[in-house]
C-alpha cells in the first residue's frame, strides 16, 4: 500500500529540534504568583515574573510558532517591589506547571526535569496548580513518575499568597507543545522507559482500545467489534487505563508495532527507542507534539487517514461503519511495515553541483515577481522585473523535479508557514497548463502568493494563486 494515498498530515509550521541541552539560570528574587483554583482555564495571573513585573518566559507555559504564553500576563497584575511574603530560606527548583491529563503531564510536566537531580536534588520544588499538593498525589500516575525520579509530594511547594523567592533554579524545558524538542528530552524518557518498564506482553501486533475510556474525549461506536476481529488475527487488545505505569511505558517496541486511534496513549512512544506503529486519524490529521517527539525518538510511526469511519452527533463521536474490514486495514499497514515505506524528504545528492544555468526569476500568477525583503530576508512578491537587486532566482535541478529559491547575495530566507530558512530553499514543482505549482516535501503544502504580495507555504490543494512560472 502506498504510504502517500492514506497518510495523515500536521501543521509542521515553526518546529525545531535541538541538540544541545536547555538552558538552566538561576534566578533572584522572583515574584511567584499562585494559580486561582476557582478561575481554572481562566486565570491569566499566574507565574513567576522578575523584579520589574515581566513574565519569566522560560518558566512557561508556552506553545506554537509564533511563540505565545498559555493563560498568563505578560506583565505582574500587581507591582512586585511590594510587602510580599519571603519564601523560607533555601533554594528551590522551579518544576512548572502541574495538571493531571496524562498526555500534557509528559509533554508540559515531565520536560522540566530532563536534568534530573542534577539541579533539583536537595533543592525545594516549587510549581503551579490549580491543585493542592495532596490532590496532585493522589494522581497514580503523577505519583509513579514523581517517585521514579526519587520525588515524594514532601518535596513540593505551592504558595497560596504572592511570594518573593529570593533564589531560584529555573531549567528550561525540553519540550514545548506544538514548537521544539531537545534530544535530550528522549534519551531522558527512554532511562526512565529501561529502569521501570515492565513488559507482559507477547511480540504480536498491539492495538490501544479506548472502548473503556470513560472521559468522553472521544467515541468510537462498535470499537469492541473492531477489537474482536483483531483479536482473531493475533493482535494484543490493550486498555491502557487498566495498565500499570510501569506497563504503559512499556507498550511500545522497536520491534512489536503498536497500532490504534491517536490520543494520549500514543506519548508512552517517547519511553522506548526506535518504536514502530500506525496510529489512525479520525480527522486525517494529528498533533505536531507527535511529530516532535518521534524526531527526536527515532520512531517510525505512521498516521494514516481512517478509512471505514463517519462522524455522528459531535466532532468526537465517531462511527465504525465496518469493523471487519477495518481490522483488515490495520492487518494490512501491519503486514506491509507501512512505516518503512514513509517518504523520503532529503535533497538530492550534490545538488548545488547539479544547478542549471541559468538562474530564472520566478513570477506569480497576479503578475508580480517573488523577491526579498533585505532587512529580514522574508519572502515576498511585490517587487517588478526591473527591481533586479531585490529579486528572488531560482535554479533547477538536472534530470529532477526540484526547485532552488536563492536571493543575489545569499541572505537567509524566510517563507511563511514553511519551516526552513536557509539561503537555499527548495520545492518540487508539479507541471500545469499555465505554469506549475511548488510542492515542500516537507509538509506536503504548496507555495501560494497572495493578491497582497504575501508568500504562504501552507496550501493543502493548489489553485490559481499557487501557480507560477519561470522568467528568464
Amino acid at each position: 500500500m502506498n504510504i502517500n494515498n492514506v497518510q495523515a498530515y500536521t501543521d509542521l509550521f515553526g518546529l525545531k529540534i535541538f541538540n544541545d541541552q536547555p538552558e538552566t539560570n538561576v534566578r533572584k528574587n522572583i515574584l511567584y504568583i499562585p494559580k486561582d483554583s476557582n478561575l481554572t482555564d481562566f486565570d491569566k495571573s499566574f507565574g513567576l515574573y522578575d523584579r520589574y513585573g515581566r513574565l519569566m518566559s522560560d518558566a512557561g507555559p508556552r506553545r506554537e510558532w509564533p511563540n505565545h504564553a498559555v493563560g498568563q500576563s505578560d506583565v505582574s497584575c500587581i507591582d512586585p517591589s511590594g510587602g510580599h511574603d519571603i519564601a523560607p530560606h533555601g533554594d528551590y527548583f522551579y518544576g512548572g506547571h502541574v495538571g493531571t491529563h496524562f498526555g500534557h503531564f509528559i509533554t508540559e510536566t515531565l520536560p522540566r526535569f530532563w536534568c534530573k537531580k542534577k539541579y533539583f536534588y536537595n533543592k525545594k520544588i516549587l510549581i503551579h496548580s490549580k491543585y493542592n499538593v495532596d490532590e496532585i498525589f493522589s494522581v497514580y500516575f503523577i505519583r509513579k513518575f514523581f517517585s521514579y525520579l526519587g520525588l515524594g509530594k514532601n518535596n513540593f511547594v505551592i504558595f497560596k499568597r504572592p511570594t518573593i523567592i529570593p533564589n531560584i533554579i529555573i531549567s528550561g524545558t525540553s519540550f514545548e507543545e506544538n514548537h521544539f524538542a531537545h534530544n535530550v528530552f528522549a534519551s531522558f524518557c527512554n532511562e526512565i522507559g529501561r529502569d521501570f518498564g515492565i513488559n507482559n506482553l507477547n511480540n504480536n501486533p498491539v492495538y490501544l482500545s479506548r472502548s473503556k475510556v470513560n472521559s468522553g474525549m472521544r467515541v468510537f461506536e462498535s470499537e469492541i467489534i473492531l477489537e474482536e476481529n483483531l483479536k482473531e488475527r493475533g493482535f494484543n487488545i490493550v486498555h491502557p487505563q487498566s495498565l500499570t505505569l510501569g506497563e504503559q511505558i512499556c507498550l511500545f517496541s522497536s520491534t512489536r508495532p503498536v497500532c490504534g486511534f491517536v490520543g494520549s496513549a500514543f506519548h508512552n512512544s517517547i519511553f522506548s527507542s526506535s518504536p514502530i506503529g500506525v496510529a489512525l486519524c479520525p480527522n486525517g490529521n494529528y498533533s505536531s507534539n507527535f511529530f516532535l517527539m518521534d524526531e527526536i525518538n527515532r520512531s517510525q510511526i505512521s498516521y494514516v487517514q481512517t478509512p471505514y469511519l463517519r462522524h455522528k452527533s459531535s466532532q468526537a463521536h465517531f462511527s465504525i461503519d465496518d469493523p471487519k474490514r477495518l481490522s483488515e486495514f490495520l492487518d494490512e499497514m501491519i503486514a506491509g511495515k507501512i512505516w518503512e515505506h514513509k517518504k523520503s524528504n532529503k535533497l538530492p545528492k550534490n545538488f548545488e553541483e547539479n544547478f542549471c544555468l541559468p538562474p530564472r526569476k520566478i513570477k506569480t500568477i497576479h503578475g508580480s515577481f517573488l523577491g526579498v525583503q533585505k532587512q529580514t530576508g522574508i519572502v515576498h512578491a511585490q517587487c517588478s522585473d526591473d527591481e533586479l537587486n531585490d529579486l528572488l532566482i531560482s535554479y533547477k535541478h538536472k534530470n529532477d523535479s526540484f526547485v532552488f529559491f536563492r536571493s543575489k547575495d545569499h541572505q537567509c530566507l524566510t517563507i511563511k508557514y514553511d519551516n526552513r530558512c536557509s539561503n537555499t530553499v527548495s520545492y518540487i514543482t508539479i507541471p500545469h497548463e499555465r505554469g506549475f505549482f511548488l510542492l515542500n516535501s516537507e509538509t506536503n503544502r504548496f507555495l501560494s502568493a497572495e493578491p497582497n504580495g504575501e508568500i504562504k507555504c501552507d496550501r493543502l490543494e493548489p489553485s490559481e494563486w499557487e501557480l507560477f512560472e519561470f522568467i528568464d
